[in-house]
């Protein structure tokens, strides 16, 4: 098995100094230089990948990867052009690049007296030379509730690939997390998102200091998340340009059943549609901190949050980004576990005069899903805002 890593002291690091930290020994995870040859074997599109960790364990890739790479696979095969045939491949080798870069994951560690001491695990992803956006701040991105970083995995390559440097954190409950009983009691006890706004408050800190400007993305749970953050640490609230909600929980009040019945057709659609779903879990190879009390008491964090989630966040009209900036609302029409689309489409005026929101053709997951969808629906409206 890898040895875990330290990601630094408890210390504020720079973000250049983020990107060498010595995180997870995947730095080869994925043979690049051997990309042409999934075009001449037939099928070869959706293998495995060769490379293997320390262990000896093979690294799959996920189904949805595949899917991409198929995708370029009918595109190299529909010209026969030689310098469009080189776009696709250089592509191709933009988007392992990527996914190299997102299996190499550290943890981030908050402490507090209040809280105790909390680690997760997080990554930091640099858009491919040439195409990086100088002139917008890094993207940091919050998962949906109590994940590690697999559930945004497509969608934080995807930013990236757009140009945008992007770190992503994930919750001190999730797998690969370390949680303190401190924590546990104050989420018990808190009414609405407070110690996970606390926690992943300093950890931005800790992993942007040296960016006077961010912009903060949440999706599902991370959405209310991101709220509470703008509200209760103003000073970091002065750095955020702009935030982006993807189909944020915490919006409408709705009993355990109507959550359960809509996570059910969730999964349903997943099941339909199997190129969607991650046959890859990101920790494979990897011995998680678990000991009996740690998951014990990562289920009391995670039961806590399913019920703080079908409860409307009282943050909605108090966050606030810096002046001129916006809050981006992605509203998926079948988001039938939020319902975020009931709040923010029947409320005029919005409960915040900074929102904008943008309808998704699609369910709870989609703009996970279909990154790129997503991208392009967030900077029209951040483009019309401007």
């Amino acid at each position: 098995m890898p040895e875990r890593e330290s990601s630094g002291s408890d210390s504020e690091v720079t973000l250049s100094e983020v990107q060498q930290l010595d995180r997870y020994p995947e730095t080869n995870a994925i043979d690049a230089a051997a990309f042409e040859k999934l075009f001449r074997v037939l099928g070869a599109v959706t293998r495995k990948s060769r490379a293997r960790l320390e262990s000896g364990r093979e690294i799959q890739r996920p189904y949805a990867t595949r899917y991409a790479r198929a995708k370029l696979l009918k595109l190299f095969r529909s010209t026969n052009d030689r310098e469009e045939r080189k776009k696709i491949i250089n592509e191709g080798h933009q988007r392992d690049e990527l996914l190299q870069q997102f299996l190499k994951q550290g943890d981030v560690q908050v402490s507090s007296a209040e809280l105790g001491e909390n680690s997760a695990r997080f990554t930091v992803l640099t858009p491919p030379p040439g195409k990086e956006i100088t002139d917008k701040p890094p993207i940091i991105l919050i998962p949906g509730i109590s994940n590690d970083l697999a559930c945004v995995d497509l969608l934080a390559q995807e930013i990236a690939h757009s140009g945008r440097s992007t770190i992503v954190i994930g919750y001190p409950e999730s797998y690969m997390g370390v949680v303190s009983p401190q924590f546990v009691d104050a989420v018990e006890q808190s009414p609405s998102f407070g110690p996970h706004a606390k926690f992943f408050g300093e950890a931005i800190k800790k992993l942007s200091c040296d960016q006077p400007e961010i912009e903060l993305w949440g999706v599902s749970t991370g959405g209310p998340i991101v709220a509470e953050i703008l509200v209760r640490e103003p000073e970091l609230a002065k750095r955020v340009r702009d935030a982006v909600l993807v189909n944020p929980a915490g919006t409408m009040k709705q009993s355990q059943l109507k959550l359960w019945k809509g996570l059910v057709s969730e999964m349903k659609a997943s099941v339909r549609h199997p190129s969607n779903i991650a046959a890859q879990v990101l920790t494979q190879g990897r011995t998680p901190p678990d000991t009996p009390e740690q998951i014990a008491n990562k289920k009391k964090v995670f039961g806590t949050l399913m019920q703080r989630i079908c409860e409307p966040s009282p943050y909605w009209t108090e966050a606030k980004v810096r002046d001129g900036g916006n809050i981006v609302i992605i509203a998926g029409q079948s988001d039938n576990v939020t319902h975020c689309r009931d709040c923010f489409n029947n409320q005029v005026p919005l409960p915040n005069s900074q929102m904008k929101v943008v309808n998704f053709a699609g369910n709870h997951g989609g703009p996970c899903i279909r990154p790129a969808e997503t991208i392009r629906l967030v900077n029209e409206v951040q483009q019309a805002a401007a």
